[in-house]
């Protein structure tokens, strides 16, 4: 199948499982077909040539002490297909816990593992993302910002013949974003590419082509980057 085409299923299942209409969970099929499309490698960049892949070899990074930012409201926007998939489900009361303080990415640097960057802790008083559609999923939990990237950890609902699967959504207010889903017992991961269209604050830190890992153990999310 070509990439034209399966993109073109790609946005069709996203509907399916997104939208207002959502009916995916009784086709298991369609479900497991949209998380093999979701999971999908990066595709290779216009100008030519592949991503840089993630490596256990990658260098470690000096510990970084940056100041909370400010929270501010996504701008409303129309959203792209890939848009509510990044965010959907996320906005759900449940979530908004009181006594959380700081607003930033408030990261810090992983000591047992030199490939990993930062480690983003849940942050249920940040309150879920804005201008989003999708159902709303009642776990869902609101992690540390990542350089202007929000992310997002729920459960997708088990239906006939499927598992409920844990899932992350890393999403920005510019291009959208990118989700994974796994069985429980497995590490979600959520890979997304840094873009000229990605947040000042990511681009600033990590050049664009950049592969950026989101990795959930636990009660935590363990951040990874080659660049």
């Amino acid at each position: 199948m070509t990439a034209g085409s399966d993109a073109d299923e790609l946005a069709r299942l996203r509907a399916r499982a997104y939208g207002r209409d959502a009916d995916i969970q009784a086709d298991p099929h369609a479900l497991q077909r949209l998380n093999e499309l979701e999971n999908a490698p990066v595709e290779a960049h216009p100008g030519g040539g592949e991503p840089p892949a993630l490596t256990d070899e990658t260098p470690t990074v000096e510990q970084e002490h940056t100041d909370a930012e400010p929270v501010s409201p996504l701008k409303a926007r129309r959203r792209s297909p890939l848009s509510r998939r990044a965010l959907a489900g996320v906005w759900i009361s449940s979530v908004l816990l009181a006594g959380f303080a700081g607003a930033g990415i408030g990261a810090a640097v992983g000591s047992h593992d030199p490939s990993v960057i930062a480690v983003l802790s849940e942050a249920p008083g940040l309150g879920p993302p804005t201008d989003f559609e999708g159902p709303d999923f009642p776990d869902a939990i609101r992690f540390q910002d990542y350089l202007g990237l929000e992310i997002i950890a729920y459960t997708m609902p088990e239906a006939d013949g499927t598992t409920a699967q844990n899932c992350i959504a890393v999403a920005d207010s510019s291009v959208g974003g990118r989700g994974g889903c796994l069985p429980p017992g497995l590490d979600t991961i959520a890979v997304i590419e840094v873009t000229a269209s990605s947040p000042r604050p990511l681009r600033d830190r990590h050049p664009a082509g950049s592969i950026i890992q989101f990795t959930r153990t636990g009660d935590r999310i363990e951040v990874r980057a080659s660049e």
